[in-house]
């Protein structure tokens, strides 16, 4: 609802640039779930990876 309503988009989040980038692509899998709310599955099949290693990344 309302809560996240000015949160970004996980397509602006997650631009091309980081496809290969794996440090980047976990700052930006932190901030997504971090900062703006977005569950982990949610982050997970955006990015078309397992919900667990979203939990991984996290951890590390």
């Amino acid at each position: 609802g309302q809560r996240y309503a000015s949160r970004p988009g996980l397509e602006v989040l997650f631009d091309e640039g980081i496809k290969g980038d794996r440090k980047k692509r976990k700052e930006k899998v932190q901030e997504a779930v971090e900062r703006h709310g977005y569950s982990q599955k949610e982050v997970a099949d955006y990015i078309g990876i397992h919900y667990s290693v979203i939990s991984i990344l996290l951890k590390g």
